[in-house]
């Protein structure tokens, strides 16, 4: 239980000695994945459901099976609209969704998961749940996201679907818990994260979501650039940008990425040759935080080391440069540095610096097996030294 949530134990203690059914709502993201740890230290396994609502195409590639993984022995359910895809929803709108109305949540989420709910209470064996039509509603929602997340009630009586004798509650287990605790409990647990982490998301959900940061946008771009083509055809088609407009001026998806389609393909193309350069990144105050950093990597180190704030902190200006045998090298500009670290620097730019500054150094792909999830916030060169000797080797 954490600690927003203690004023709510006895609440909840009573809803499981009264059998209720606990849903687990999994995205198979990481507040997901923390939010199961969580019910599955209170609410004994047989009282638990994880319910995943499938998104089909516009989903990272292996989320569902990676929901199913983490579920484990429990009982694992998806569901999926029956009527409509996101992207054909959007096409028979006329539009995208946007923050006032994300028809993707309540169609395709919100509305097939109540369904599954229903449909779960009526199959054989689940009797008990359908006597006692006891229904908690668990989400991984959390107030550190957003300012409307914050002000989402922690634990709430759910009138609307409350009918037909039903008794149903809507509970955030981890509405308080903050980006580190989150990953400190996946951890601990023993559990292993989608690859998208990985590859530098701060959240999984589509992969190109209408409230996604540009950083993630441009990560997942490069690695999914059949689908990007796809988003960016049908913004031609219809004349409207997936994101919503700043002052007034559209902002398209290729302007935000800052790569067209074929640039795209070919940022993936070199990312999958294993072409990855090392940098160093110093802060005002002269400490090194993290050391040789590579395109296919650089987003995952950023978030996973040094937070979210750090990160767009680091990407906003603080100066790059390049190391050899402890020496500065070069300077690299910021645009220069977040373009270099996100892998869409085009191979006559990366020519052009090299000419200018010299050779940029080839780091290895097997590092990635030997990062931890995290690490201080601005570790010092000593506290450094053992990732960039085993990069440098």
């Amino acid at each position: 239980m954490t600690p927003e949530n203690m004023d709510l134990s006895e609440t909840i203690r009573s809803l499981v000695d009264r059998g209720a059914l606990f849903v687990c709502c999994h995205s198979a993201g990481k507040d997901s994945q923390a939010q199961l740890v969580v019910l599955r230290s209170i609410v004994p396994d047989d009282q638990i459901l994880v319910l995943h609502a499938d998104l089909g195409d516009v989903e990272w590639e292996g989320t569902l099976e990676h929901a199913r993984r983490d579920a484990g022995n429990l009982p694992f359910r998806v569901c999926k609209s029956e009527r409509k895809t996101f992207l054909s929803m959007v096409e028979k709108r006329g539009m995208f969704p946007d923050p006032e109305r994300r028809q993707c949540t309540s169609d395709l989420k919100r509305g097939p998961m109540e369904k599954a709910i229903r449909h779960f209470l009526k199959e054989p064996g689940n009797e008990r749940f359908l006597e006692r039509k006891l229904i908690v509603n668990c989400m991984g929602m959390r107030a550190e996201e957003s300012p409307g997340r914050k002000k989402l009630a922690p634990f709430k009586f759910n009138e609307k679907n409350s009918v037909a004798g039903r008794e149903w509650y809507d509970w955030l287990p981890i509405h308080d818990m903050k980006l580190e605790q989150v990953w400190q409990t996946i951890r601990e647990a023993g559990r292993d994260v989608h690859w998208a982490y990985r590859r530098g998301m701060s959240r999984l959900s589509c992969a190109f979501c209408i409230m996604a940061s540009q950083p993630d946008l441009r990560t997942a771009a490069v690695h999914n650039p059949e689908l990007f083509n796809r988003y960016v055809e049908l913004e031609r088609k219809q004349g409207r940008s997936m994101l919503m407009p700043k002052k007034g001026v559209p902002q398209f998806l290729e302007e935000v990425v800052g790569m067209n389609v074929d640039e795209v393909r070919e940022a993936m193309q070199r990312r999958d040759t294993d072409k990855a350069y090392h940098v160093r990144i110093e802060s005002e105050d002269d400490t090194f935080y993290i050391d040789a950093l590579d395109p296919s990597c650089a987003h995952e180190l950023f978030h996973m080391h040094l937070g979210e704030a750090s990160r767009e902190s680091i990407l906003s200006g603080a100066p790059g440069y390049l190391f050899e045998d402890g020496e500065v090298q070069a300077y690299l500009t910021k645009e220069e540095m977040v373009s270099l670290l996100a892998g869409t620097m085009s191979q006559d730019d990366v020519d052009r610096i090299e000419v200018a500054k010299g050779p940029l150094f080839t780091a290895s792909d097997l590092r990635r097996e030997m990062l931890p999830y995290s690490m201080p916030p601005a570790p010092s060169m000593k506290e450094a030294e053992p990732y960039h000797m085993h990069c440098a080797a």
